[in-house]
């Protein structure tokens, strides 16, 4: 027996378990215009939040748990990469090739908030920012009688939001750039400079992501083990929302 004072015991909150096994993943970004790398950055901030909401570990982070606080980050971030999109547009920054794609010179500027979610990424870009704003809100408003399933609802609207950032990241981010500059763009679809684009398709993807939310409740309440209906009341108020 060792004549060594016995070590005094460290929470598992402050140190990692040193049993499991660690993966590192390096993720690298390249620099360009102000608009477009602040929106880079927001999206992998949002994506890293979202995996703290979740619950899932993250060696920087021991003590993280989903917490609405992180919750509305998220959104916030997501905000200044769709502003950031719009900026580009309006400056018509065409070393973005998603901006080259969906706009030239000759495009009137009433016509941003259209070019905008004219392709996949602008469109998954629209749905993981409508997705955030609706996660905190619900949470934010959710009822007394939720609470004890809350943050098993944060943890399902955090994954499928993971899942829409990391698609949005690494699959079809819009800010991706060009190896050149182009002294013009392609141009914008001639069928979305219809009046009825402005709110036809962002309303529509906004009602169909909208039901990830009375899911999450829904959902929620199964891995809670509540056997009532505590979560009828929010899942109804946010599926006539989604459906209207």
């Amino acid at each position: 027996m060792s004549g060594r004072p016995p070590a005094r015991p460290i929470s598992q909150a402050a140190a990692p378990a040193m049993s499991e096994k660690a993966q590192r993943l390096r993720i690298r970004f390249a620099r360009g215009p102000e608009a477009a790398t602040i929106g880079h950055l927001d999206l992998a901030r949002t994506w890293e939040r979202a995996f703290l909401e979740a619950g899932i570990a993250i060696s920087y982070s021991q003590s993280a748990r989903p917490q609405p606080r992180l919750t509305f980050a998220a959104g916030l971030a997501l905000l200044v990469a769709t502003l950031s999109l719009i900026v580009a547009f309006i400056s018509r920054d065409f070393e973005i090739a998603y901006v080259a794609a969906h706009s030239d010179l000759a495009m009137p500027n009433r016509f941003t908030w259209v070019a905008f979610y004219a392709g996949n990424e602008g469109s998954l870009l629209y749905i993981a920012t409508v997705l955030s704003i609706m996660s905190a809100i619900a949470i934010w408003r959710a009822p007394e009688k939720c609470k004890d399933a809350l943050p098993y609802t944060t943890a399902v609207l955090m994954l499928t939001l993971t899942f829409f950032v990391a698609v949005t990241a690494f699959m079809a981010n819009p800010f991706d750039k060009l190896p050149f500059v182009p002294l013009d763009g392609e141009g914008i679809n001639p069928l979305l400079t219809h009046f009825g684009m402005f709110f036809h398709p962002p309303a529509l993807m906004a009602g169909l992501i909208g039901i990830v939310v009375p899911f999450a409740f829904a959902t929620s309440s199964l891995l809670a083990g509540k056997t009532g209906d505590e979560w009828v009341d929010a899942g109804r108020v946010w599926g006539i929302i989604s459906w209207a």
